[in-house]
């Protein structure tokens, strides 16, 4: 499972990057940002269903908090509609950084669980 994930992570980035550059059109970074965002939620959330804890990274809580935070920043804008300007720029800056927090938990997580397995195979 790490390893799609990890592959989802770069496709949900080179795929719409690739078509931005062939078809000229900037609003497909609008896509890259929006896809990239959504296969990491949908990621962080598979999960937090499915992993073991003995694999998850010692980061992953942190990342799913401020995730977490995120979506109340988000809740608060349908109440106050007039937060949503600060809340995009808000979002704008720090999501770029988080997609790269994302990916090297899961990166962080692979080698663990590829560590393990080359130890089971000594045992």
């Amino acid at each position: 499972m790490q390893q799609a994930d990890m592959a989802a992570q770069i496709l949900a980035c080179i795929i719409p990057l690739l078509a931005a550059l062939i078809s000229n059109d900037s609003d497909i970074l609008l896509a890259i940002y929006l896809t990239v965002g959504a296969v990491q939620i949908i990621s962080c959330l598979a999960h937090a269903a499915i992993i073991d804890d003995n694999f998850r990274s010692p980061y992953r809580t942190s990342y799913e908090v401020t995730l977490f935070s995120i979506f109340l920043l988000f809740c608060l804008v349908l109440v106050f509609p007039m937060l949503a300007w600060l809340m995009f720029y808000i979002l704008l800056a720090v999501t770029p950084f988080m997609a790269i927090w994302y990916f090297s938990i899961c990166m962080y997580e692979t080698r663990m669980l590829s560590i393990k397995i080359d130890r089971e195979k000594w045992i």
